[in-house]
């Protein structure tokens, strides 16, 4: 297969990807505007962008010998597996969690940052931006929420999708759409960011336990995400970047490295909850 022809180069913070295990294409049937949006994430994750040409997606794997394919369609864009496995954003369960929040104040995250309106908060796994969603609801217009996605193509996937994915709550939509996403791993952004930059910093990395009906909601995502472990010296990063807090969402069966269990000054969960919210205070301040 040949690739598209390839044009200049428009940088906007997404770096490249390998070739031979990535490409672009586009739903079967696609309209100019989509075909140029493919030709664009081709150039921007140099990698080869191919017509459909109406080939079904198990053929075009058979054919390409690529081992992921991010399809560019009208409304949202999506990865794919040559194994079949398949992921496009959702803002999950920020919808239920936004409401419980509004009609009855409840939510263990926001517990746990307790953010303010103008906050500035930098989530270091971003995933499907749940938490992400719900501290822009909180801090407002006036603050700033700053997504990490570490793989090229998730950011990519993930960024359309935040600024494409409609939501019947209006309040939450522009919530979900004032996020920044950036194609970073937090290892190397917080190294850069200048100490007491941020208000809260958050993690909610894979862990090798897999809880009771996770796979639903998460199945793909790990399929496609960075799943190396939660690194200790990027916590105290975090320590050193956060005035307020760093908060570590965790399933609570695992024993976490000593480096960070001794660090933590509290925990918010549920009785029933399979996940804590474990708050790690600054440099500075008492735990």
């Amino acid at each position: 297969m040949e690739s598209s022809e390839h044009y200049g180069r428009k940088q906007i913070g997404v770096k490249s990807v390998n070739s031979t295990t990535l490409a672009v294409t586009t739903c079967a049937n696609p309209h100019e505007q989509v075909i140029e949006e493919a030709e664009e994430i081709g150039r921007l994750l140099t990698v080869p962008v191919y017509s459909r040409e109406g080939r079904s997606i198990p053929s075009f794997f058979e054919r390409s010998g690529v081992e992921r394919l991010l399809i560019v369609r009208r409304d949202r864009y999506s990865l794919h597996h040559a194994d079949g496995s398949v992921y496009q954003f959702h803002p999950n369960l920020a919808l239920v969690r936004a409401h419980n929040y509004e009609t009855i104040g409840s939510d263990h995250f926001l517990e746990a940052a307790k953010l303010e309106p103008g906050d500035k908060v930098i989530d270091c796994t971003l995933g499907f931006g749940c938490e992400a969603i719900l501290a822009s609801l909180v801090i407002g217009d006036l603050g700033e929420v700053v997504g990490l996605e570490s793989v090229p193509e998730l950011a990519v996937v993930t960024r359309n999708g935040m600024g494409r994915y409609k939501l019947l709550q209006r309040k939450l939509q522009e919530s979900m759409r004032r996020i920044v996403v950036l194609n970073f791993d937090y290892r190397d952004y917080l190294r850069k960011c200048a100490s007491k930059s941020a208000d809260i910093v958050y993690f909610d990395p894979f862990f090798d336990e897999t809880l009771e009906g996770s796979t639903v909601t998460i199945g793909a995502l790990a399929k496609f995400g960075n799943r190396a472990p939660l690194d200790p010296r990027s916590i105290t990063e975090a320590r050193r970047v956060a005035k307020r807090a760093v908060i570590l969402k965790h399933p609570k069966v695992i024993d976490l490295p000593s480096e960070i269990s001794d660090v933590i000054g509290s925990y918010v969960a549920g009785k029933r909850s399979p996940v804590a919210f474990a708050v790690i205070p600054p440099f500075g301040n008492a735990g």
